[in-house]
């Protein structure tokens, strides 16, 4: 047998002193929620960001569907990167299948009898387990019995060989990946629960051909921590190895370089604020202030939820305005860019975004984070987040790092205090102003969402033994410029 972790550490250093080459084949349908933001459109900046000087990376890319992917079943050796964005389709997650023992054939020849060596090796491991259990059950003199030193010793053995076979399997799989091609999954929605009727949820059977393509890939993307987090909780797909390439916004969509100021007008507040109430549902007290205050703001909602029949009068009248909720049944993917364009042309002075008062009831949108509120502050409003009451990890919501947040307990009262004090034109500029800082670097062109891409790409050992190389370099006395010339690609 071949030693696995010594031909995989060569590999490594070979590929750390290479410029490296990322031929992309993108497979998209364009499902997503969030495809105009982290779609194709993202991948194309990527390839214009390292490979405008050849220096770092040099990048191709193409482009299909998982339709056509099928039809042409391209050889997936030709490209160094195979990246399926949100891809749902259960033939293509046959090819990958095929064509990935092909790969790992060719790459590394002789690695199934190794694996059967394994096998073998396991199964007479458990057969000594099953003995040995058997034994202590005779000598007790039935199942109900202390653990003997035998079966303990068995039992560690059988783990630690299934602990071997299981490294031996990531590192071929690396190997593969880095000396041919790397699959990648990206997956931008919480695919295991959407809101319940509405467009976002999915079928047993869509849920399992995700699945079943994201174990074929090397890496799962996903856009916040607080989603990966749940994935590795619940153990949907194993152990996979799940990268966290941030919600970003794009220059191309938002008007993210207009500069927004309340301050400086005729007044010293907003007279009459433009608010917007988005959310899967609108809490109680949220309802009873759109009846109550629909007269001193000009209201707007976007909801998959009921509404109070008080309140849906009003919107009958015409006293309040609706955009079509993200999770409503008839919207489809295509429409939802219609509905994404409608609330970034009207200017908003906030948007309040919403959840059920029991988060247990919508996972979905706690794994969605803070999408909405970074499309809120890029199109020019101050975003507020009903978010008290979920336990997000620093860095993940902009709301919480900005401190524009409130909780199911809030009142009317405390809701109308909530606005007038965001309505100082000082004091919604110096909000908008903090979460506007916190969106450079959620934009797509940043150094930390490129830098993410490139790292998901090269893989950890690569771009870890980049980071080494450079900090060695540095403790060595050579200038940083001289450090990250020489490796530029460990960003």
């Amino acid at each position: 047998m071949p030693d696995i972790k010594e031909m995989l550490k060569q590999k490594v250093a070979e590929r750390v002193k290479q410029v490296d080459r990322f031929d992309i084949l993108f497979i998209t349908d364009g499902a997503s929620r969030m495809y105009n933001l982290r779609g194709i459109t993202a991948m194309e900046d990527f390839a214009r960001f390292y490979d405008s000087s050849g220096k770092t990376a040099k990048i191709s890319l193409v482009t299909m569907d998982s339709t056509r992917a099928c039809q042409l079943k391209p050889d997936f050796s030709k490209f160094s990167i195979v990246w399926f964005d949100n891809v749902a389709n259960r033939e293509l997650s046959r090819i990958v299948d095929e064509q990935r023992l092909r790969i790992t054939e060719d790459v590394l020849p002789g690695w199934k009898e190794d694996l059967d060596d394994f096998e073998k090796e396991i199964a007479a491991a458990s057969k000594k387990y099953e003995e040995a259990v058997a034994a202590a059950e005779v000598a007790a003199g039935g199942p109900d019995h202390t653990e003997t030193d035998e079966e303990q010793a068995a039992a560690k053995a059988l783990k630690e060989i299934v602990k071997e076979r299981d490294e031996y399997l990531a590192d071929v799989a690396e190997y593969r990946a880095i000396s041919s091609t790397r699959f990648i999954y990206a997956l931008d929605e919480f695919i295991w629960e959407g809101p319940i009727g509405s467009g976002r949820s999915n079928t047993v059977n869509y849920v399992k051909t995700v699945e079943d393509l994201i174990v074929s890939c090397d890496a799962l993307v996903v856009p916040n921590t607080q989603m990966a987090k749940l994935i590795g909780t619940f153990r949907f797909v194993g152990n996979k190895d799940i990268a966290v390439v941030p919600t970003f916004m794009s220059e191309r969509f938002y008007p993210v370089n207009k500069i927004f100021k309340r301050a400086g007008s005729n007044s010293s507040s907003i007279r009459k604020p433009k608010i917007l109430f988005k959310g899967p549902v609108i809490p109680t007290a949220l309802q009873n202030y759109i009846f109550y205050y629909h007269d001193k703001a000009d209201i707007t909602i976007s909801t998959g939820g009921v509404l109070q029949e008080r309140v849906y009068k009003l919107l009958c009248e015409g006293k309040i305005k609706n955009i079509v909720h993200w999770s409503h049944p008839n919207l489809s993917d295509r429409a939802l860019l219609h509905t994404q364009a409608v609330e970034r042309d009207v200017p908003f002075d906030f948007v309040i975004l919403t959840m059920p008062d029991d988060p247990a009831d919508c996972i979905y949108c706690v794994a969605d984070a803070d999408t909405d509120a970074l499309e809120a502050v890029a199109c020019g409003a101050v975003a507020i987040a009903q978010i008290d009451d979920i336990n997000y990890d620093d860095g993940v919501h902009i709301c919480k790092e900005t401190g524009l947040t409130f909780g199911h307990s809030i009142t009317v009262e405390k809701f109308v205090a909530l606005i007038t004090k965001w309505s100082s034109c000082v004091s919604w500029d110096n909000a908008h102003e903090k979460q506007r800082k916190l969106l450079d670097t959620r934009m797509v062109g940043s150094d930390a969402i490129m830098g993410s891409y490139y790292g998901v790409m090269c893989g950890k050992l690569v771009s870890a033994e980049r980071a080494d190389t450079i900090k060695k370099m540095l403790a060595d006395g050579d200038t940083a410029a001289e450090a990250i010339e020489a490796g530029e690609a460990a960003k």
